[in-house]
């Protein structure tokens, strides 16, 4: 653990930006959720199923795929930051 000393204007500023910071996180990880689930409805296949024959090479190159691989790992990373800013205490 880190231990800082911040005048309370700074500390206001850092709360205020954290606090941006998990909005526009969260609000992105909505977005890209949004995007696996119409994935997921139009081609009639949970994420993993498609992770699981995307990685065993069974299905074709389309572009459609790589966006859709692209959404997945951008809401695993999106998930990842916010918890870690979740677990920052000021």
């Amino acid at each position: 653990m880190v231990k800082m000393s911040l005048s309370e204007e700074t500390l206001d500023l850092v709360k205020s930006g954290l606090n941006l910071k998990k909005r526009v996180l969260k609000l992105n990880l909505d977005e890209y959720r949004k995007r696996l689930a119409e994935f997921e409805s139009k081609y009639n296949m949970p994420t993993r199923q498609f992770l699981r024959k995307f990685n065993a090479g069974l299905l074709r190159d389309d572009q459609y795929l790589f966006d859709w691989l692209f959404a997945h790992q951008a809401c695993k990373e999106l998930s990842e930051k916010l918890t870690l800013l979740k677990q920052v205490r000021l």
